[in-house]
């Protein structure tokens, strides 16, 4: 028992002390591999602690697959380089009903592909509560993990919220989105503003508006509530018009009010509507982002609508992930990203915490090009009450 000597001291974080002695033992190979440890009672007593502050320790260096629990046999160190076997990936009843959800079915797709040329299991679970109960634990899922018979967990577009429960299983775990895990797989829209803004300075726009279809949260993953960083998408927009010489207005930018939710189903009418708000002013800008591609085709009806004469009154880049097709009759260019890196990257992190590598968020490029869509994907939905909108950075 003498290499789990640990004296914690009053200054310490005791789970924080915890895992990183017992991190170091199994790095260090003091501990090896298939070694059982002490019980956690056992080891809460000789390290003059309590038992939950132990188990969450063990909790972190299970989800970075330095230790394995086994139940009713205690827990046991890992093996290194481990294989991924048995994933999980979690969803919502809405991916399925909601037809324009294509991003999320078409990133389950790609994920299955990917983990079954591999050899691994996968299974598909669908959250069918209703959102006000999606912040407490999934309990299917909780008793597959702590039963061993999946390794990791892979959830898709959750909200920041409901994401804290997945943080108690002992499994490897990654998401998109979410801005307070180091696992999750984010979009690069800072490349895509600098692409994008790039793209209609190069076709000699003096000016440039926007639409997002949603409101876009804030940045700095970690930020107290009180002292929240502008979003980082506003951010690269203002400085990189600025980089270009490219006038900006408060009320081109178009947007959901600050609490106001716009669904995926809302996004296209959403951006049909503030296109026609946007034209509708006395002066309006030569050049138009619009994001995200559920959003677009409700731009393009209203451009149409309204004759603009593109290019030479307005250039236009748009938002599409590649397997999204859509009709766009005038020229266009698209900043585009790619379900299948989503996906490769949302295994990565798996793969990274099974074999205790460090994990950071990893970001999905965007690349640009001028390719004309040729495949509808359908119509627009109604929005049951108009979505308020507003202007930044006044009312943030």
């Amino acid at each position: 028992m003498d290499k789990f000597d640990l004296v914690l001291q009053a200054s310490d974080s005791p789970k924080t002390r915890i895992r990183d002695h017992v991190r170091g033992l199994i790095l260090s190979g003091e501990l090896s591999a298939g070694e059982k440890l002490p019980s956690m009672p056992v080891l809460a007593r000789l390290w003059k602690t309590h038992v939950p502050t132990v188990h969450a320790a063990f909790q972190d260096l299970h989800r970075e697959g330095l230790t394995i629990p086994r139940q009713g046999k205690g827990i046991f160190v890992a093996e290194r380089k481990r294989k991924l076997d048995n994933v999980a990936v979690y969803t919502t009843v809405e991916a399925l009903s909601d037809p324009t959800m294509w991003f999320r079915r078409s990133v389950v797709n790609e994920v299955n592909t990917i983990l079954r040329a591999r050899g691994a299991t996968t299974r598909t679970w669908v959250d069918p509560r209703p959102h006000e109960e999606r912040d407490q634990t999934f309990r299917e899922l909780e008793d597959l993990a702590h039963k061993g018979e999946i390794q990791g967990l892979i959830m898709l577009a959750i909200k920041p919220e409901y994401a804290d429960w997945t943080q108690t299983l002992p499994i490897a775990t990654s998401c998109i989105g979410s801005l307070s895990l180091p696992t999750t797989v984010r979009s690069d829209q800072r490349t895509m503003i600098e692409l994008a803004i790039g793209r209609l300075a190069e076709q000699g726009c003096r000016s440039v508006g926007m639409i997002l279809a949603y409101h876009p949260g804030y940045s700095d993953a970690g930020t107290s509530p009180s002292r929240k960083s502008p979003p980082v998408i506003l951010q690269a927009f203002i400085e990189t018009a600025g980089k270009y010489g490219l006038e900006i207005r408060n009320s081109w930018i178009r947007m959901p009010e600050k609490g106001t939710s716009v669904r995926n189903y809302e996004q296209a009418e959403f951006a049909y509507r503030e296109f026609h708000a946007l034209w509708a002013q006395d002066e309006h800008p030569d050049g138009l982002i619009v994001d995200p591609d559920t959003g677009v085709e409700g731009a393009i009806t209203a451009i149409l609508e309204r004759r603009v004469d593109i290019p030479r009154e307005l250039k236009v880049v748009f938002h599409r992930n590649e397997n999204h097709r859509f009709i766009c009759p005038f020229p266009a260019s698209f900043v585009t990203t790619s379900e299948r890196e989503y996906a490769e990257a949302l295994v990565q992190q798996l793969e990274r915490q099974l074999n205790g590598e460090p994990c950071q968020a990893i970001f999905i490029p965007h690349r640009l090009s001028t390719e004309f869509s040729t495949a509808s994907c359908g119509g627009f939905s109604s929005l049951p009450s108009p979505a308020r909108c507003s202007f930044w950075p006044e009312r943030l």
